[in-house]
């Protein structure tokens, strides 16, 4: 008795011995059993007697031991979707549209070299010369298809030649990177998108501290790397990065989970590896080392949807969320697959099959051409499998849908442009015009992935592996699609039901592995910035906070006091409201570096200390300009009153007004105010770390910056001491020029002090140097201008308020009382004036004109008009102008005056264009309406006329005492011989 390969009894008369491959038996070892002729295995013909045909490379074998062999059969994957192109044209060419497609399709044994050879010797019409079995030739052609993305690559180029649209459906190997040929059409993504997904995921769940396992070979080291470049893109950290082996130990994957199980690492494991038993044994040693309830694992469709593994693995596969490929399952290729036997088979070649027979119910058919001795129990040849049983491969759609591609675009040109034909045959096909039907219908039917931003792209189908009642099962958990994430969270389940795990690096040990990889995480590495008031608690900063507030209580206190004494009605000192508002400014400038740097205060540093300077220097230089102005005038006057041509009345100048002061010194501070905009908008403020402190950015060379921002302003300074120096023997403003002059001085030596300082010496000491050379700076200006300017006017204020007292006399009288006191004028000619008032000094140059018929009305005539003078009196800038009275007046004819003397006389009016240098009023003209002498009878008009002739050519006998202006615009002061301060007239 024997036993057969099922184990029943066999009689021994039953056996029979046959050789069934003549090569091992010989011609002479038994008679050889008669076989059916075998077909090429280096190609696979399927309808090979269509019009129209599509060419394909198929990895069906893998390499073999030497550079030019093939090896073992490459996998049932391989098989299913060479039956996919099988299944696909049998339907497509079963079906009532009258299109019918062939196809050939080689084997490359995975070698890239062959595939090119294969593809050449085909498209070069070699193969068919060789092979009269080969019946599609290239001028078949419509399409090709490649099962593995290096393959498609290779042979590009050759079908781009023949413009034949080129389809992937990489079972074989996937491109690791984004594909960056476009004529390579795939519903496929690549491992980089693969790569988006599994980040899109973890950042969904604010995941942003992860350990990867990756394979460590030359793709897992490309993918890892990839990976990393996202996450740090991301601002997500990797803690771990492990490469694993070929094949993993035991002991190997212990190792691996002791070093993740760290109490600082991340609690999320994204898993890089394309074994599905390396991960099944990573995963079984963290439940083994009672970690299963820490790691939840991210991975790709490695692990996808499969139950081989987290089988008995529960517990830590728990929460796990993996991807795999989209695709979608197609009942009615699985029974084709199922209903293929070893009798029928067609069109897939015998050799071919039988391969896959073998791998399929691990049994060997002696009897085939390819003999898989490794099975040891012979196979029966009724061998099968129901349709449900059989596991679709992901690939299988996407080949499907690449055929079905082809069709739809095929189709669509017969439709257009073969309507009219009976059959195919018939139809004039422009071959060229139908391989640009059928890539542009293929491109919108497979929504091309060739850059992952195309709209529409098939992507990933997401899984969650959670538990079911009783059980643990995978739950689709959404998609992602075209780049952007679907996930249906509402469903999702971890460890701890649905609330996710937190993976996060919040300080301690991992800041310092993730300092290197984001910059959110070295800024958490980073030294943390003192509190801003930090040097309030220091003598340094109590001591210069305390300096500058009174400053700022200083000028403050001052500028409210000029406004408050001088209302707009009297007229503001202007120019030195705007000093003083400058000097507040810098005092206010100090707190900003006295607090520590950050982006406000360092804005403050950068733009508030140039425009208080310009604006304290831009005036002082306008003061220096109006003083130098007034010099000249008064120099040139005093040359030409000797001439006999008299004076004419011109324009006023543009520093002349008050108005026209205020514009220039707005316009020179504008310059300023520019640049220091720029600079903030140019380079935004921020802080920067140098040596474990911060400091404002670029820290190395923010106060050479901040020096070179200021240059402008030194401009002004030195300006504003030049003209200073050119004004020096001008007493106008009581000498004001001299003190601008030695305070210009003074800041000049301060800024050198400090700006050197502040360059060059160290670090700690740049800032305190700027602060002391800010309070110097402005201190000086306080106390040397607007400390003494202050002081003046409120001198000047204590005299009006005394004349105020004095006023009780009436306009006409105070006149004639001028007229009377004019007797009293020596022989020499000269008034007497009181002490310390010399009219022809320097500072009181007098000015003159002829007003015989001014005083009568008659301010048109010329002999109006005479030379005149300004210069000043005390603090105060005024215009001296001469009054001739009528000659031989009578005594009768002068009102409420009682003079004995009738000759000619003038009268010296002091009339006050301007104030004090900032105090300006309106120049007003001398009038009969506005200094009503006396009423005049008619009978003296000629008279006077002639007086006045007379007095433009005579010798003078004698002056009058001047009248001034003081205060406000009704207040007249005549100044007589007999007092320091004369009468008071309201007009």
């Amino acid at each position: 008795m024997t036993y057969d390969a099922e184990g029943r009894a066999k009689g021994m008369a039953e056996v029979r011995s046959r050789c069934l491959d003549v090569e091992i038996c010989g011609s002479t070892g038994g008679t050889a059993t008669t076989r059916a002729p075998r077909r090429n295995t280096q190609y696979l013909q399927m309808f090979p007697h269509q019009r129209f045909g599509i060419s394909g490379l198929v990895p069906y074998h893998q390499q073999g031991q030497t550079f030019f062999s093939c090896g073992s059969f490459a996998g049932e994957r391989i098989f299913q979707n060479v039956a996919a192109v099988a299944y696909a044209l049998t339907r497509i060419n079963t079906n009532d549209a009258g299109v019918g497609l062939g196809a050939v399709l080689f084997d490359y044994c995975d070698r890239t070299e062959r595939a090119r050879e294969r593809f050449f010797s085909f498209f070069s019409g070699e193969a068919q010369e060789d092979d009269s079995g080969l019946l599609l030739g290239p001028g078949h052609i419509v399409a090709s298809v490649s099962l593995d993305d290096d393959a498609a690559e290779a042979v590009s180029n050759i079908l781009a030649a023949n413009h034949i649209p080129h389809f992937s459906s990489p079972v074989g190997g996937i491109h690791l990177g984004d594909r960056t040929d476009e004529t390579i059409l795939t519903s496929v993504p690549s491992r980089t998108a693969e790569l988006r997904a599994l980040l899109a995921v973890a950042r969904s769940f604010g995941w942003t501290f992860l350990s990867v396992v990756y394979d460590n070979d030359d793709d897992g080291r490309f993918l890892v790397e990839t990976f990393r470049q996202m996450a740090w893109a991301e601002d997500v950290c990797l803690g771990d990065s492990l490469g694993m082996p070929q094949r993993v130990s035991e002991e190997y994957a212990r190792q691996v989970v002791e070093t993740l199980a760290a109490g600082w690492k991340p609690h999320v494991v994204v898993l890089l590896m394309d074994a599905a038993d390396n991960i099944r044994m990573v995963v079984q040693a963290a439940e083994r080392l009672g970690h299963a309830e820490r790691f939840t694992f991210l991975a790709g469709p490695a692990w996808g949807n499969k139950p081989a593994v987290t089988g008995n693995l529960d517990r830590a596969s728990a929460g796990a969320l993996t991807l795999t490929t989209e695709t979608y399952d197609l009942p009615d290729f699985r029974s084709f697959v199922a209903n293929l036997t070893l009798e029928y088979h067609a069109p897939i070649p015998d050799e071919w099959f039988e391969e896959y027979f073998q791998y399929k119910f691990q049994c060997r058919l002696s009897a085939s051409s390819r003999v898989q001795r490794q099975f040891v129990r012979e196979c029966l040849g009724t061998e099968h499998i129901h349709a449900d049983e059989l596991v679709q491969d992901p690939f299988v759609f996407h080949t499907v849908l690449a055929i079905n591609a082809v069709a739809h675009g095929l189709d669509n040109y017969l439709t257009q442009h073969c309507a009219d034909a009976q059959t195919i045959e018939e139809c004039e096909v422009v071959q060229p015009e139908l391989l640009l039907e059928i890539q542009r219908q293929s491109r919108l039917t497979l929504n091309n992935t060739a850059s992952h931003g195309d709209a529409d792209a098939y992507g990933y189908h997401l899984w969650n592996y959670r538990k079911l009642g009783a059980e643990y099962g995978y739950v689709s958990a959404g998609s992602w699609q075209n780049g952007y994430l679907r996930l249906e969270k509402p469903g999702l389940e971890f460890k701890i039901g649905g609330f996710p795990p937190d993976s996060s690096c919040q300080g301690g040990a991992c800041v310092e592995v993730c300092a290197p990889q984001s910059p959110v995480y070295a800024a958490m590495a980073l030294p943390k910035p003192l509190p801003i008031d930090f040097n309030f608690h220091t003598v340094y900063g109590i001591t210069t906070a305390v300096l500058s507030l009174l400053g700022v209580v200083a000028s403050l206190s001052s500028l409210i006091y000029l406004m408050a004494t001088f209302p707009p009605a009297a007229g503001a000192p202007v120019l030195g409201c705007l000093v003083l508002t400058g000097c507040f400014m810098v005092f206010a400038a100090n707190f900003a570096l006295i607090f520590q740097p950050t982006a406000g205060t360092c804005a403050v540093r950068r733009f508030l200390p140039g425009l208080a300077y310009a604006l304290i220097y831009a005036s002082l230089l306008v003061k220096a300009l109006h003083a130098y102005r007034l010099a000249s005038v008064s120099a040139t006057r005093d040359n030409s009153s000797n001439s006999d041509s008299g004076g004419s009345s011109g324009k006023n100048p543009l520093l002349a007004r008050m108005c026209g002061q205020i514009v220039v010194t707005l316009a020179l501070v504008v310059v300023q105010l520019v640049l220091g905009i720029a600079w903030l908008t140019l380079y935004p403020p921020e802080v920067d770390l140098l040596a474990d402190t911060w400091y404002c950015s670029p820290a190395e060379d923010f106060e050479a910056e901040l020096v070179t921002s200021l240059a402008y302003v030194m401009v002004l300074l030195a300006a504003t001491a030049g003209l200073c120096l050119e004004a020096w023997h001008s007493g106008i403003a009581s000498k004001e020029t001299r003190w601008i002059l030695v305070a210009s001085l003074f800041s000049i030596v301060s800024w050198c002090v400090w700006t050197v300082a502040a360059t060059q010496a160290p670090r700690h000491i740049r800032d305190p140097s700027m602060v002391i050379g800010n309070l110097v700076s402005a201190s000086i200006v306080v106390v040397l201008l607007m400390v003494r300017q202050v002081h003046l006017y409120s001198q000047f204020s204590r005299d009006v308020k005394e004349l105020e007292m004095r006023s009780h006399y009436t306009a006409a009288t105070s006149l004639c009382n001028a007229s009377l006191n004019a007797q009293k004028v020596p022989p020499d000619g000269s008034p007497r004036l009181p002490p310390g008032l010399d009219l022809g000094g320097p500072g009181i140059p007098t000015r003159q004109f002829v007003a015989t018929s001014c005083l009568q009305g008659l301010g048109n005539d010329p002999a109006c008009l005479g030379p005149s003078h300004t210069g000043s009196l005390g603090d105060q800038e005024v215009s001296f102008r001469t009054v001739t009275l009528p000659p031989e007046v009578p005594h009768s004819r002068l009102s409420s005056c009682h003079s004995a003397t009738t000759s000619r006389r003038s009268l010296r009016l002091s009339l006050s264009d301007e104030l004090p240098d900032d105090l300006l009023f309106e120049a007003f003209e001398s009038s009969e309406e506005d200094f009503p002498i006396d009423a005049q009878h008619p009978s003296d008009l000629e008279e006077g006329a002639v007086g006045g002739g007379e007095g433009r050519g005579g010798e003078r006998e004698g002056r009058l005492p001047s009248i001034r202006r003081v205060g406000s615009r009704q207040m007249l002061v005549f100044l007589t011989d007999g007092n320091t301060i004369g009468d008071v007239s309201r007009i």
